[in-house]
């Protein structure tokens, strides 16, 4: 049974959940990003192996490329439902695939970049931000909120921290404008800095956001961002990597290896003591 809220947008969670999340960094770029449709059907095919109820990909920014993943995760997976987020002139690269339905989406691209004239390193011209999926959550549990990111890289010779703890601030602007107050939500994401770094620090603190991996991860994360009706805990999490035979030789699946956690959510029922507790004043 799904709680519906006064207001009909919102809806508590209503039953424990079990989700396995993925985030995976996949370099589906020019240049850089070799052997692409090889390596878009290996992708596929290791996810259908593992069968995760969502992804959030970064960098999968060609058109053709990212074709030849979603029709072979359709063919051969749960993942039947797709969303991608245009952005500027390179797109965001940044793709949400779900076993469940994705009811709404938006997308909201960060106010700080590199320079636009530094094309060879193209985060300006990729028009980098946040991508939030809505998903309808399977058994009427109600619906989980999904931000997918990838932030400013840095290069040789380049530093661009404040470039990152800009768009880490409008990360967390734009959760608090859109996350509502009872759906759970999860942030995965290539945030380009890693544990105790600054920016990472910041976002944790100022996002009210918990980790959800119990492993290094390098630059790649899964959060839950937390609230006073869903409690979030880890079962595990597994590293994806793997090398696969392509006409030039040995490759790997991408530069970053991918992340899964399978991780629980179980709502509080703080929600049912209000409710009980508003009913026995009406009483009263």
């Amino acid at each position: 049974m799904v709680i519906v809220t006064p207001d009909f947008r919102e809806v508590f969670l209503s039953q424990n959940l079990t989700l396995r999340m993925v985030t995976f960094n996949i370099q589906d770029t020019y240049i850089v990003g070799t052997n692409r449709p090889e390596r878009m059907e290996a992708i596929a095919g290791k996810l259908c192996d593992l069968d995760p109820d969502i992804v959030g990909f970064q960098e999968s920014f060609i058109a053709s490329d990212r074709k030849i993943l979603i029709d072979s995760l359709v063919s051969g997976s749960r993942l039947q439902y797709h969303q991608y987020y245009p952005s500027l002139v390179g797109g965001s690269g940044l793709l949400i695939s779900s076993a469940y339905e994705i009811v709404d989406k938006s997308f909201h691209r960060f106010a700080a970049s590199n320079p636009f004239y530094k094309i060879w390193e193209g985060d300006w011209w990729g028009g980098k931000g946040v991508a939030l999926a809505k998903i309808k959550l399977p058994l009427d549990a109600g619906f989980l909120k999904l931000y997918n990111t990838h932030t400013q890289a840095d290069y040789e010779k380049s530093d661009y921290e404040d470039i990152r703890l800009n768009q880490l601030s409008n990360l967390v602007k734009f959760i608090r404008e859109t996350k509502g107050s009872q759906s759970p939500a999860i942030l995965i994401g290539d945030i380009n800095c890693l544990e105790g770094d600054i920016e990472f620090q910041a976002l944790i603190n100022d996002g009210n956001l918990l980790r959800m991996m119990d492993m290094e991860s390098g630059l790649d994360h899964i959060f839950a961002i937390q609230d006073d009706l869903n409690a979030f805990n880890i079962l595990n999490t597994a590293e994806i990597h793997e090398e696969i035979v392509v006409e030039t030789g040995i490759t790997t699946l991408s530069d970053h290896p991918g992340y899964m956690t399978t991780l629980s959510i179980t709502p509080t029922n703080k929600y049912i003591k209000k409710e009980r507790s508003n009913a026995q004043l009406i009483l009263d």
